[in-house]
């Protein structure tokens, strides 16, 4: 994957969530939560 980046194929930072690429670049915070989400990752209440 970084020989990918390194290459110019995706921006640095890549987010992946379970091997599936969810921001790139400027990655959106709410875009990465709704992906967590998915797979049964909870906000902490603390």
């Amino acid at each position: 994957m970084s020989e990918r980046i390194l290459d110019d194929e995706f921006f640095y930072p890549l987010v992946l969530v379970e091997d599936q690429i969810v921001g790139e670049g400027n990655p959106k915070l709410k875009d990465i939560y709704q992906e967590m989400e998915k797979y049964g990752y909870k906000e902490s209440s603390e």
